[in-house]
């Protein structure tokens, strides 16, 4: 089986993350805990005394540097350790079922072409509110009874993504050279698009997607 880490940060939004790794664990029961890397992104709310409770391999920052730095902070620690693969998450996306690693897996050596398979139920919208802009979405191909492929070069952000751990590095100019979190988001969703991969997602879903809006929103850790 090929080495897959899971990662995901969290900042103030306990309750969330919370739900998030024990309803994993609950449906992926034999995932060890230590493939999974979790960034506290300077939370004051307890969120670092549960990870270390729990036993979680957690990274602590004093402040928060931004859901992107500590994205790729996780995605390049995995590297650095030999992970083929990544699941990334966040706080905020509750388990549904099992995840199918081993389909997941065979599904992109299979084919190359696709660069990640979503793996939550978010429906589609027509705005991104990370970076303000319009979405304009191809149709799903459907290839499988599981998988389906949209022909989009440039939509990667940070859902629930299953994606190979090759991607990071070429991924990183977005992450260097943009610091704003909206320009940020672009630019990944750009440099996903340099590398002309398409996007993919899984029926049915894994994850529920709890969604917030940044203009109503009054949970503190939605952006991280």
């Amino acid at each position: 089986m090929a080495k897959i880490a899971v990662t995901t940060i969290g900042w103030n939004d306990l309750a969330n993350l919370k739900v998030t790794l024990d309803s994993f664990h609950q449906m992926n029961p034999a995932f060890s805990r230590d493939d999974i890397f979790v960034l506290d992104n300077g939370s004051t709310d307890g969120s670092k005394e549960y990870l270390a409770d729990k036993g979680y391999r957690y990274f602590d920052e004093p402040q928060n540097r931004g859901i992107f730095n500590a994205e790729f902070q996780l995605w390049r620690q995995a590297v650095r350790e030999g992970y083929e693969y990544i699941l990334n998450l966040q706080s905020d996306f509750p388990c549904l079922r099992t995840v199918p690693f081993t389909a997941l897996v065979e599904y992109l050596e299979r084919n190359p072409e696709v660069g990640y398979v979503r793996l939550n139920d978010k429906r589609e919208g027509n705005w991104n509110l990370g970076t303000n802009e319009k979405v304009v979405w191809q149709p799903w191909e459907k290839l499988t009874d599981e998988f389906e492929i949209a022909k989009m070069w440039f939509h990667m952000s940070f859902h629930p993504y299953f994606f190979r751990a090759s991607l990071v590095e070429p991924l990183s100019p977005a992450w260097r050279n943009f610091p704003e979190w909206g320009k940020h988001e672009r630019a990944m969703m750009r440099q996903f698009g340099t590398l002309r991969l398409w996007g993919s997602r899984i029926r049915p879903s894994c994850f529920k997607t709890l969604s917030y809006d940044s203009r109503k929103s009054t949970t503190p850790g939605w952006r991280h």
